[in-house]
């Protein structure tokens, strides 16, 4: 039982149900009231609050004791992994028909259980990331474009304008009257009420570069910018693998961590529509660079990933203070002209390309904060609703300050605190500033949920295989190189 009450088995399991908040919440928004928004959204924002302080203060408590994985996590990884691909399921049990969900959830219960019995959980998470990409790829043959959103149609369509030799960064009202068109829309002023529920239809490219240079290959190819989604899922895999220094049970470690994540509907069912994956996996090549010693791609992953999403700022200091206490101050310098050189590298041709340099970046950080949500009631997990009925919306901004600055000075005070246990630091103060932020959509959590299931996946796997060592008469191996 001590080892299933461990800080870090706790804190794994707090974004498991974090991201299972997420998708019972969007899962079912449909069917509520239009008078009972608010509170609807209230309450899962409440639950989610409540887990993320738990997860808190279970990293607060945490020792880094050393744990030895048994058979009895493994087992304990597959039902979770297979609770949230039955939510996925039954959230996207349409696209099934005329298979019931449950049918195919059964039948991967009962392939996944004998496959588990059989050879252990390297056997049953290879079973479910298969059927993952089997999944989304049936989303993508079952589906079109258009009908997932107007994020990667835009993207698709700045893609175009740039390979014209045009200038991306305009207005594209154009896309809102096809999407609206699209979607059953025919009269005048039923495109003109589509296009003005998008905020976006009078305003410049919202994106930075790095979003839409990342699908720039699949629109010069002419094939489905989603394929490409698949190729990052993949690749995601691959590196959040590659950040375990383990050797014999980094199956066991993944379903207690990643794989849960990976098949929750809020991630596996919008795959599809995401345009923010090879964001989430600069993050991870950042973190895995950093991990290896390796700071000069570090610097370039990292420098890429500030060119791509503007949240990739709210790391920006915790990570400068944990690496202040590693490396000497003249390296350390010469790493964050390397990273400011990359950004700058993507940045700013297209700000002197715009005509305006400081203009540029006023819209794409300034304006762009504040476009999408000019409304009262945001149909998002966040404190924005509770702090904008009490007529504290402004102190949002002074909330996520106060946060990062604790955030920055806790790590930086820290002695000897070892990479997987500063990745939990970022992740959970990225989803807390995300929490008190006015674009709280659930893609937007994901990175810190990814940041957070990487260092306990560290943190799980260093102190097994260290523990392996002493038990062998072995020498004992510092958690972590970086």
């Amino acid at each position: 039982m001590k080892n299933l009450a461990s800080p870090s088995l706790w804190i794994a399991f707090a974004m498991v149900l974090l991201a299972t908040t997420i998708s019972l919440c969007y899962g079912l928004q449909y069917r509520i009231g239009p008078g009972h928004v608010f509170s609807y959204y209230l309450g899962f924002s409440a639950v989610f609050a409540f887990i993320l302080a738990f997860a808190t203060y279970n990293l607060v408590r945490g020792n880094g004791a050393p744990i030895r994985l048994r058979q009895s996590h493994g087992w304990c990884g597959l039902i979770l992994m297979l609770a949230l691909f039955t939510l996925t399921l039954y959230f996207n049990s349409q696209l099934l028909a005329p298979v019931p969900w449950y049918v195919v959830s059964a039948a991967a219960a009962l392939l996944g259980g004998g496959l588990h019995w059989k050879w252990s959980a390297t056997a049953s998470t290879r079973l479910f990331a298969v059927v993952a990409f089997a999944f989304v790829a049936m989303v993508i043959a079952e589906t079109e474009l258009w009908q997932k959103g107007d994020m990667l149609t835009l993207i698709e369509a700045a893609s175009r304008e740039f390979l014209a030799g045009k200038q991306p960064y305009r207005e594209y009202p154009e896309v809102y009257v096809t999407l609206g068109r699209q979607n059953g829309l025919s009269g005048l002023e039923e495109l003109v009420d589509f296009a003005s529920k998008h905020n976006l239809v009078n305003q410049p490219l919202p994106y930075l570069p790095g979003v839409w240079l990342g699908y720039l290959p699949a629109v010069a190819l002419g094939i489905d910018l989603r394929i490409l989604n698949l190729l990052y899922l993949a690749c995601l895999l691959c590196v959040f693998e590659r950040l375990l220094p383990i050797r014999h049970d980094r199956s066991i470690v993944l379903s207690l961590t990643f794989y849960p994540l990976l098949l929750s509907p809020s991630f596996l069912g919008i795959v599809p529509a995401l345009h923010v994956m090879h964001y989430w996996l600069l993050l991870l090549l950042t973190m895995l660079c950093i991990q290896k010693q390796r700071y000069w791609p570090g610097c370039v992953f990292f420098g890429l990933a500030l060119a791509t999403r503007q949240p990739a700022l709210l790391i920006v200091a915790p990570l400068f203070a944990w690496l202040a206490r590693q490396l000497r101050w003249k390296d350390l310098l010469r790493y964050t002209l390397a990273t400011l050189g990359t950004y700058l590298f993507v940045m700013l041709p297209f700000a002197i390309w715009w005509g305006d340099v400081g203009l540029f970046w006023k819209h794409q950080y300034l304006d762009v904060a504040s476009l999408l949500y000019i409304i009262d009631v945001r149909r998002d997990i966040g404190a924005a609703n509770l702090l904008g009925l009490a007529g504290l919306a402004w102190s949002g901004a002074a909330i996520e300050l106060a946060i990062l600055s604790m955030a920055t000075v806790y790590v930086f005070v820290r002695k000897n605190y070892s990479l997987s246990r500063a990745l939990q630091v970022f992740g959970i103060t990225y989803l807390w500033l995300i929490f008190f932020s006015t674009y709280a959509v659930r893609y937007v959590y994901y990175p810190g949920f990814l940041l957070v299931v990487a260092g306990v996946a560290m943190a799980l796997g260093g102190t097994y295989h260290q523990e392996d060592e002493a038990d062998s008469g072995g020498p004992r191996l510092d958690r972590h190189r970086a």
